[in-house]
């Protein structure tokens, strides 16, 4: 074999394992993580399509609450101007011996919510007949963007109807003023000594118990008179003054009842044992 002809088939070998060794080139693949896509809704929370609103209703008054009342706490949206506001989120308390504050716990879904518009917590309190009560009178709005929203207390007014005698602003407006002390358990106060009740429309009850200025609370129910804890000067005086006052005291911090005789000018305020306390105006 010449040389010539040897020369070509090593040639033609080479060829072909080259041909043979020939792969279409390796398509790019994304990986697992890059190939996955997402979308907003995706990442959002249950508190994120939530609204929580949270605070308590109260009011200034020192007024006991009758059982069988129901509070309503209401949402609504209040973006029309002399139009019917839109609820959007309701609770509702049925009042047994509940007393204000009363916390209460609003949860909204943020999709009946539009951002641009204005939205307000209303509150009301109902007796055990449905005659409004208590309502809220001035606007508490909120800010609809966050997730929890804490908006205090919703001090409410009392609401009374027309030749309605029996509610309670009636009771307290009757011991509003100031009463003079003219018998201290069945004997009579002390000569040249004045003692004194002032019961104000915010439940504060203040004055001179014979010697020392002092200052508390009242809340009455009817004809029931319960005095908070009260605070008082520190002076010394003659032991028969002591005395006196020290039963003034006494029976404020136990009196269960109160009633007003001679066209409400004279106020008698008992204890459960029996112990009395009277005032004139």
């Amino acid at each position: 074999m010449n040389a010539r002809f040897t020369s070509l088939l090593v040639a033609l070998a080479l060829g072909a394992t080259a041909c043979g060794s020939d792969e279409p080139d390796a398509i790019p693949t994304e990986s697992a993580g890059a190939a996955e896509s997402t979308t907003p809704d995706d990442d959002r929370t249950e508190d994120d399509m939530t609204i929580e609103i949270t605070g308590n209703i109260t009011y200034r008054q020192r007024v006991a609450l009758r059982p069988g009342g129901t509070a309503t706490i209401t949402l609504e949206d209040v973006s029309i101007a002399d139009a019917s506001s839109t609820v959007i989120a309701e609770q509702v308390i049925e009042l047994d011996d509940q007393q204000v504050p009363i916390p209460f716990e609003l949860t909204a879904d943020r999709s009946d919510l539009e951002e641009r518009n204005t939205y307000s917590i209303r509150a009301t309190i109902t007796d055990a007949d449905g005659r409004l009560r208590w309502t809220t009178d001035t606007a508490n709005p909120i800010d609809s963007t966050q997730s929890s929203i804490d908006v205090g207390d919703l001090v409410m007014v009392q609401v009374q109807a027309p030749g309605d005698d029996t509610t309670e602003s009636t009771e307290a407006n009757a011991l509003n003023g100031t009463w003079t002390v003219t018998d201290v358990d069945g004997t009579p106060a002390l000569e040249n000594v004045t003692a004194t009740l002032t019961f104000d429309a915010d439940g504060r009850l203040s004055g001179n118990a014979s010697c020392n200025d002092y200052s508390g609370s009242y809340v009455i129910d009817g004809n029931s008179l319960t005095v908070g804890e009260t605070v008082s000067t520190l002076k010394a005086c003659a032991p028969e003054i002591d005395e006196q006052e020290a039963a003034v005291f006494q029976i404020l911090s136990e009196a269960t009842t109160y009633e007003l005789v001679d066209a409400n000018t004279q106020l008698r305020i008992s204890t459960a044992a029996g112990a009395t306390l009277t005032a004139r105006r």
